[in-house]
């Protein structure tokens, strides 16, 4: 074979294998010394560059750096300075005399922009900001600075391996989410795993094959066996052997939440007794048939999101489990009156409701630590307990934002100090760009760290609330409802929960109409603190009121009080209480007590009293 040239020929196989760069696992040619001498006086001019006088080197003009067509030769991209001949690429045949050299095409002196693939420079931004190249809807990488998926960014913030990359090999070469749960493995395993069977069949991803696809989605979906109890068993570590035939695809998605010794209540296995075992089917009930139903509903959103650059587990947690979660756990809250720090309403429910609360709120194995939802679960168990079954708890170190995006705290919401404020300026870029109102980008809690409580702290942020998102947690108390009948329209949203949460809410709201969040006074100076009356241990609420008022007398200085004229009841709740739970006392002549009001927002369980005025005497 003789020598080959480009001259716009096609390049055989021995022309790329002359053309692979240096580098690790690859041999460069060196250069023939004849041919370093002749022609070397222009040599430089071809790449845009000087030659530097007195030596063989080429410089780049001022500003400029080697592009990143000169990566597969010797020259190098990103580069002030190359070796005059390091922007040829060389052909030797084997054998004969003759040599050939080409200067690398496109390879030059350029902006820095253009030394990352696939990346120019935006014009009229003074040479601070890089962008995709147009009309093929690449899209940014991490390196470049700006978050991925990003199609521009600031020069300033991008790093050696920065690059744009077409959709469809963004979606499988991003990392994944920092933090993993179970619920969101599920989905984005049901999501692969639809993708493949319904490519089996026509495997074009192109946004005018959607009528094709979604009439193959019924029968794409049978094949899947998608159901609420196959994530019920992967959310909380029980899955079996005959699921594990029925649905392999779920296998490596399961094996979070596998733990020795299951029980089939996930979490709450080292506490599983015989009032939580009458709730096996509760377990994750509600948020896994909101799971399967969503992952049907957006199996071709999920599927084309993939081909627009987002990989499954990203399109998962946008579409799916923060949703879901944040449904769930909204409606967890108010069903146990979730202050924001403890479950006030948790005596007023029955000893089944709340195994059935914990069941369907508390299961999931895999809860972050410093959630909103660990500390809602934990709020109603002793610290004994709540240390026991934290223990497996997923922690999120320097990523204390992974819960909002994975549903288990409320959003993050942008002020708008925080949109002018540098962190905002800074990621002006990501998609939602920062805006009074919106939701803070997923990618910025990604790529910050513990930004969370720095965006609270300096007021960048607020967390969705009540006021702005029904499923917030953050719930306004039935402790305000002074009779049962007005439990029939209630304070609370509960529109969008299930059944059984509007059942433990209501039920819960008829018991405790009328009674009021107190802490018992100490007592300053003229105004008395309390003289507390003998205890009467009982189980409900309502036992404390038809507790018989002999049972408060009390022997003091030697002689036995009895409880005279009354004027209320109040209990206290005990977590770790051997036998029954609250502590009920009386307001009354002989035993006078003054209370002190609690904000809303500080009601802690442990801290509190129940008080309710009585009608009789």
């Amino acid at each position: 074979m003789g020598s080959i040239r480009l001259c716009g020929l096609m390049i055989t196989s021995f022309l790329a294998k002359a053309a692979r760069p240096a580098g690790p696992g690859f041999e460069a040619s060196a250069l023939p010394a004849a041919l370093a001498q002749e022609g070397a006086s222009d040599t430089c001019g071809q790449f845009r560059a000087e030659k530097v006088v007195g030596s063989t080197l080429c410089r780049c003009p001022e500003g400029l750096v080697t592009s990143h067509e000169c990566s597969p030769v010797r020259a190098g991209e990103g580069k002030t300075e190359f070796h005059e001949n390091d922007g040829f690429i060389v052909f030797h045949e084997p054998g004969e005399d003759t040599i050939d050299r080409v200067p690398m095409k496109d390879c030059r002196c350029d902006h820095p922009c253009f030394s990352f693939r696939n990346v120019v420079l935006k014009h009229e931004t003074d040479g601070a900001v890089c962008e995709c190249k147009e009309g093929r809807h690449l899209l940014a990488v991490g390196a470049c600075g700006a978050g991925w998926g990003v199609t521009e960014f600031p020069l300033a913030g991008a790093s050696k391996n920065c690059s744009c990359e077409l959709p469809f090999d963004f979606g499988a070469i991003r990392p994944r989410s920092p933090v993993h749960v179970s619920a969101l493995n599920f989905c984005a395993a049901a999501g692969n795993a639809y993708r493949k069977k319904i490519g089996e069949a026509s495997p074009f991803f192109q946004k005018s094959q959607e009528s094709r696809h979604r009439k193959l989605m019924p029968k794409t979906l049978k094949r899947l066996h998608l159901t609420p109890e196959l994530c019920q068993a992967v959310v909380a570590g029980s899955f079996s052997n005959s699921e594990k035939k029925k649905a392999p695809w779920l296998e490596e998605a399961a094996e979070l939440s596998e733990h020795d010794g299951s029980k089939g209540f996930g979490r709450l296995d080292p506490l599983v007794g015989s009032t939580l075992r009458h709730h096996l089917r509760q377990v994750c009930h509600d948020e896994c048939t909101l799971i399967v139903e969503e992952v049907v509903n957006t199996s071709w959103d999920v599927y084309y999101d993939f081909a627009k650059g987002l990989s499954t587990e990203q399109s998962c947690a946008d579409r799916v489990v923060r949703r879901v979660e944040a449904e769930v756990l909204g409606c967890c809250g108010r069903a146990c009156g979730w202050s924001g720090r403890s479950c006030t309403s948790w005596p007023f429910l029955s000893q089944d409701n709340q195994a059935a609360w914990l069941a369907e709120c508390c299961t999931e194995y895999n809860v972050l630590k410093n959630s909103s939802r660990e500390m809602m679960c934990n709020s109603v168990l002793t610290q004994q307990d709540a240390e026991l079954v934290s223990e497996h708890d997923l922690s999120a170190e320097g990523k204390d934002a992974a819960a909002t995006y994975l549903g288990q705290d409320p959003r993050l919401l942008w002020t708008a100090e925080g949109a002018a404020s540098d962190l905002g300026s800074k990621y002006h870029f990501l998609d939602p760009p920062p805006r009074a109102g919106h939701a803070v980008a997923e990618e910025l809690l990604r790529q910050e760290p513990n930004i969370r409580q720095r965006g609270l702290t300096n007021g960048w942020f607020v967390m969705e609330s009540a006021e702005t998102e029904s499923s917030s947690p953050v719930a306004t108390s039935f402790l305000t409802v002074a009779a049962a009948a007005d439990c029939e329209t209630g304070p609370l949203d509960m529109t969008r929960c299930s059944a059984d949460f509007k059942r433990w809410q209501h039920e819960a709201c008829v018991e405790g109409a009328g009674w009021q969040a107190r802490k018992v006074s100490k007592g300053r100076g003229r105004r008395p603190g309390c003289k507390q009356s003998a205890a009467v241990h009982v189980a409900t609420p309502q036992e404390c009121l038809e507790a018989d008022p002999n049972g408060f007398s009390k022997i003091v200085r030697g002689e036995e009080r009895l409880a005279g004229e009354e004027e209320a009841r109040y209990f206290e709740y005990n977590k770790g209480q051997d036998g029954p739970p609250i502590a009920c006392y009386v307001v009354s002549e002989n035993f006078p007590c003054n209370f002190e009001d609690v904000e809303s927002g500080a009601w802690v369980l442990d801290k509190l009293v129940f008080v309710k005025p009585l009608t009789y005497h």
